[in-house]
């Protein structure tokens, strides 16, 4: 990883060494790290933030964590200032920021929130132009679960929150797989060479979505099973179910699970 970047920046030279590129390679990692905490100078002076000493890449992309100090990222009215605030993040060079919640001594809540670059440039356009219209493009940030990855790109030592047992724990990945599937609807559907293949991978999503409807029964309140089924059952005749849908589901599911 070190030798591409350093050669995406150099041309190639046959006296370069290992050693050379190493210096280079801590030199401009650490003037990243700096560059960035000082790109979000104005959100760490509104609200506490811990910056970290690590990013890190999942595959090739790379992801940007930051934790935000008593802080209830559920409450949208708060959310939408403070990602105001990481506008300048479009700025930089990672693919992801990752907001991380620390609302008691060294302990992070369990989820957190991962938000592309691409969401921070069109607020920037909205934050800059006051331009309305753009505000309905923004897809809502993904939860994600907190990671001993995320969690080890930060210089303090952290635990992390265990939540509680709900019977909501594999909700969830319904939603992922009702995201999967209809993606895969809009990406194929063009192309009727891969109609046997489509079949194949929507009988693999629903399959595994009805075992996980099943195992939930039992679980979880009447009503949300009631919701959940007839949500599936619309998607799987042909609803489409993507980024923005699966954002609400998911913030649904984090405000009836934080009651």
């Amino acid at each position: 990883m070190s030798s591409c970047q350093y050669f995406n920046k150099h041309k190639p030279s046959k006296y370069v060494n290992k050693y050379q590129i190493s210096i280079w390679y801590d030199k401009n990692y650490q003037e990243k790290l700096i560059k960035t905490s000082d790109a979000l100078s104005d959100l760490s002076t509104a609200y506490s933030i811990s910056f970290p000493k690590d990013y890190f890449f999942d595959g090739f992309l790379s992801q940007y964590p930051i934790v935000v100090n008593n802080f209830d990222m559920t409450d949208g009215d708060k959310l939408m200032p403070l990602l105001c605030l990481c506008t300048p993040f479009a700025e930089l060079e990672y693919d992801y920021l990752i907001l991380l919640c620390c609302n008691k001594p060294n302990i992070l809540t369990p989820n957190g929130l991962k938000i592309p670059k691409r969401f921070f440039e069109t607020l920037k356009q909205y934050v800059e132009n006051d331009g309305e219209p753009l505000i309905n493009e923004l897809s809502p940030p993904f939860p994600v679960e907190v990671t001993s990855q995320m969690v080890n790109c930060f210089a303090n030592v952290y635990d992390v929150e265990k939540p509680a047992v709900t019977g909501y724990e594999n909700v969830d990945r319904v939603g992922e797989l009702l995201w999967a599937l209809s993606k895969s609807r809009q990406v194929l559907i063009s192309n009727n060479q891969d109609t046997k293949y489509l079949n194949r991978i929507e009988k693999k999503y629903k399959d595994e979505i009805i075992k996980i409807l099943a195992n939930t029964n039992s679980k979880i309140e009447d009503e949300d099973f009631a919701e959940i089924s007839k949500l599936c059952t619309s998607v799987f005749e042909g609803a489409e179910f993507l980024d923005a849908e699966l954002n609400m589901f998911y913030n649904n599911l984090i405000g009836i699970c934080s009651e």
